[in-house]
């Protein structure tokens, strides 16, 4: 057994052990007193019954009550000349009994006023008796002695009503506590067991496993204590998983504000080299690309330094809907060529409704250049995905009449995201690629939160579809 449920089972054994010998000492009080009770009715009884007699008490008759009381009966006589003395004609002590232990019997019974006593006298060193003297009256025509009638009672006799009523007590006060000894084991036992599993769970969540468990047992105190040990859990992982998101948001600003500036330097030559070249036909297309993937590269940069900023970026200008579509279309059709990727893109408006129609592409969305590069990472990420032979499909469709709101997704015939990967894409630094970061789709996210929308993904007719959704702010 446990230290745990010894420390449960040790004051429970303590307490039934305490009232058992409390059941004893009380049995064995009330047996004595019984016991007493009982001699004493008992002496009361055989001697008023000799002491009111109308026939003489002869040998014969003393030897009769004697048979039917199991008393030993005896008369003394007391004058003042002699003392006390047997009376020889019916008492049935021996004539040489010792008559000092009979000589505080007589005195007390002259003092008693009639009232039934008795004494323990030693007659024998192993033959101890109770003892009670009764004046008896005095016969007419007869002297003036005073005489005494005698009664004995062997303890033997005493004693054996005492254990006969102090025995049945005990018995059952031994058998109801250990009856009540093997119960408190067996419920402490079960506390024990279910304290302890809860004591386990309580350190398994010290060190970090928030799992919660289903409490055991019946709806009492612990089953509570269970819930609120779980409903504590489930608190301290959000808790862990809010202080893990904040310093992974601290650890991307730190990380932005030391690359920035370096790379903004760099970026900077390089755009400058680009435009200092004396473009031909052949290559102005190529250098054209190259300059706006080098500006995409410096906002994508000033993002990171805003990533935890609620606001857009008012360093960027506002651009339409149509300025959006045909940023992304110039910068991700080239990379599909060059990986060998099927890639189309639908234009934005509901066909099937005529909603919008081309006005719609004239819709003017501020920090336009950030949704350029959600979409921009979301295909590229989706190109990767797909790999050589694959397809990418990029489509936008408008959400209610109003066209207050724009979805766009981005599918690829990709295997999709792993199970693992799944549940914390959209976490920064969550990635599974071997140099990458895990910034892009958390990006993505804040960008959409920003226009009032979000992103999310699925897997549909087997393909992996991530979908943005923008408020147009009409």
């Amino acid at each position: 057994m446990s230290s745990l449920r010894f420390q449960f089972l040790l004051p429970m054994l303590l307490a039934v052990s305490a009232a058992a010998l409390g059941v004893t000492f009380c049995s064995k009080w009330f047996a004595d007193r019984d016991a007493r009770n009982a001699t004493l009715q008992h002496f009361s009884t055989t001697g008023k019954l000799c002491v009111t007699a109308r026939y003489p008490l002869t040998a014969s008759v003393l030897t009769q009550i004697q048979e039917l009381s199991s008393l030993k009966l005896g008369i003394v006589s007391r004058d003042s000349e002699k003392g006390l003395r047997l009376d020889s004609k019916s008492s049935l002590f021996p004539q040489t009994e010792d008559l000092r232990w009979i000589e505080p019997l007589v005195r007390q019974a002259a003092d008693s006023n009639g009232k039934t006593f008795f004494v323990t006298v030693d007659l024998e060193e192993s033959n101890r008796s109770n003892a009670t003297a009764f004046a008896l009256p005095k016969q007419e025509n007869a002297d003036e002695k005073q005489r005494y009638l005698i009664l004995l009672e062997p303890m033997s006799l005493s004693t054996r009503g005492s254990v006969q009523a102090f025995v049945l007590p005990l018995a059952t006060g031994l058998c109801s506590s250990i009856l009540i000894a093997l119960v408190a084991a067996f419920v402490a036992s079960k506390i024990g067991k279910r304290i302890e599993r809860l004591g386990k769970h309580v350190e398994e969540i010290a060190n970090g496993s928030f799992e919660s468990i289903a409490p055991t047992g019946p709806p009492d105190a612990i089953h509570s204590l269970y819930e609120s040990v779980n409903w504590m859990s489930e608190q301290l992982q959000k808790s862990s998983a809010k202080i893990a998101q904040n310093e992974r948001s601290r650890l991307i600003n730190l990380m932005a504000s030391g690359l920035a500036h370096e790379l903004r330097n760099h970026l900077t030559g390089a755009r400058l080299a680009i435009q200092t070249c004396n473009p031909d036909a052949e290559t102005r297309e190529a250098l054209s690309i190259s300059l706006k993937q080098m500006k995409l590269a410096e906002e994508s940069i000033q993002r990171l330094l805003t990533l935890r900023v609620d606001e857009p970026d008012k360093m960027a200008g506002p651009m339409t809907i149509e300025q959006i579509q045909d940023s992304v279309r110039e910068l991700l059709q080239p990379i599909a060529v060059h990986q060998r990727v099927r890639f189309q893109m639908h234009a934005c408006c509901d066909l099937q409704n005529n909603l919008c129609g081309p006005s719609l592409l004239q819709q003017s969305i501020n920090d336009g250049s950030s949704i350029v590069g959600a979409l921009i990472n979301l295909g590229l990420n989706a190109l990767e995905a797909a790999g050589p032979g694959g397809a990418v499909e990029l489509s936008s469709r408008v959400l209610n009449d109003e066209c207050a709101k724009i979805e766009w997704q981005v599918k690829d015939d990709g295997p999709g995201p792993t199970a693992e990967m799944a549940k914390t894409m959209f976490e920064p630094f969550a990635t599974t690629k071997r140099e990458g970061v895990g910034l892009g789709l958390a990006m993505c996210k804040r960008i959409a939160l920003r226009h009032a929308g979000d992103v999310t993904w699925k897997r549909q007719d087997g393909r992996t579809v991530f979908i943005m959704t923008i408020s147009t702010g009409k």
